[in-house]
């Protein structure tokens, strides 16, 4: 009895000394304020459990955004291909700390070259576990990259509706010289994957169930996004981290339409549509995405300018939509170059299309069954991202209000899935 006494002692201590020394797992809440927190908010699961990752480009695996791989350590800094006078060179002198809180990050796998531009390549959302607001009503986050904050920011939504109550970009992302001159010191205003604290007052949404999203709709060189650190409860407002600011688009409602979508033949030039940039361009009812410097017959001329433009809302209630298409066949035209539909309210995309039987500048007229949306308040968001030679896009003629397909319009693809 003695002998088997001893046997469960030795047991019990060897059993407790290995639970000890594995360490706690820090990705789930376990306070009293859990229901207040995300699930693996700071990352240091190690993995993105606590996020689900969603597809907004054809499904494609390959090009998905947000995968596991993108969870780094924060010791393996971002290295700058420049020197001390802030020219691009070939070598690696510039390494930066993430500025990261803890073990782990959302960063960057890959650090220069092509592989760091497919990286950037890919687009989609990640969305966190549901959370009451609670506290003092504010939420901290450390936030980089995201070059063009149109296109690649921070989403906060209302868990019951869907409703996109905030949008915070990086505001902060400043590529311009990296070091302080003539010292290998880096300029503190340099931003670009290395993360900026942000706190953010949501204390009118108090109580109420919301979760995050980061979305990356872009493909430019710098469209991705690094994350860290993502706190949903503070007892008292945080007295650290920049302000952050809301960017969530504000919406046309004063041209507000029951199915026939406002000036969508751009006869009134941009009355009821807003830029964001300055790329677009409307005359002889055609809206063009032309650089001030160029014209439609130059089109290599053209390819500079980025925007995006959104219409005024409409109320869909035949469930036909149609539109005439130019050009917008350049490299990456699918991901940089195309028509989205947005529901009002949740900012959702519904349906995203792109020239797929492009003819050059001769206009292509498209049509798409929505109907499986009648009755919602949507919008239109055109997008011009690119940047290589061709990048531009002419559109006109968008019609809601049709019964039924239109004589010879081609169908459009929807790629937003």
């Amino acid at each position: 009895m003695k002998r088997l006494t001893k046997i469960c002692l030795v047991f019990l201590s060897f059993s407790m000394a290995a639970a000890l020394s594995v360490p706690a797992f820090q990705g789930v809440p376990t306070r009293a304020t859990a229901q207040y927190e995300l699930e693996n908010g700071n990352l240091e699961s190690g993995f993105l459990n606590g996020w689900r990752s969603v597809s907004v480009f054809k499904g494609e695996t390959a090009m998905q955004a947000f995968t596991t791989e993108g969870v780094v350590k924060a010791t393996e800094k971002f290295t700058y291909l420049y020197d001390m006078n802030s020219n691009v060179v070939s070598g690696s002198h510039l390494r930066v700390d993430y500025n990261a809180e803890g073990e782990y990050l959302y960063g960057l796998p890959y650090y220069s070259g092509a592989s760091r531009d497919a990286w950037a390549e890919k687009q989609g959302v990640l969305r966190s576990s549901e959370f009451t607001l609670g506290g003092s009503g504010y939420m901290t986050f450390r936030l980089g990259g995201g070059g063009n904050p149109d296109l690649c920011y921070l989403s906060v939504k209302d868990a019951e509706s869907g409703k996109e109550l905030k949008r915070y970009g990086n505001l902060s992302f400043n590529l311009a010289t990296p070091y302080l001159p003539n010292s290998a010191v880096k300029n503190p205003l340099f931003h670009a994957c290395d993360l900026v604290e942000y706190k953010a007052d949501l204390s009118a949404f108090t109580e109420k169930k919301l979760y995050l999203e980061f979305c990356d709709y872009g493909s430019g060189y710098w469209d991705f996004l690094t994350f860290d650190d993502v706190k949903t409860y503070h007892e008292a407002m945080p007295t650290h981290g920049v302000e952050a600011v809301d960017i969530k688009p504000v919406l046309d409602e004063a041209h507000a339409a029951e199915n026939a979508l406002y000036n969508g033949d751009f006869s009134k030039g941009m009355e009821g549509w807003t830029q964001e940039g300055s790329a677009f361009i409307p005359f002889g009812g055609t809206l063009a995405s032309i650089n001030f410097g160029g014209n439609l017959n130059d089109v290599n001329r053209c390819s500079g300018a980025t925007s995006v433009i959104r219409s005024a809302v409409f109320t869909l209630k035949n469930g036909f939509i149609s539109f005439s298409m130019a050009y917008g066949n350049a490299e990456k035209g699918d991901k940089n170059l195309y028509v989205s539909v947005r529901e009002a309210g949740t900012n959702t995309e519904i349906a995203r299309f792109f020239n797929t039987n492009a003819n050059g500048g001769n206009f292509v007229n498209y049509y798409a069954d929505l109907s499986e949306h009648t009755g919602k308040r949507l919008y239109f968001k055109i997008v011009d991202n690119g940047t290589s030679n061709g990048s531009v896009l002419s559109l006109s003629s968008i019609q809601t209000s049709l019964t039924s397909a239109p004589s010879g319009a081609v169908k459009a693809v929807n790629i937003a899935y």
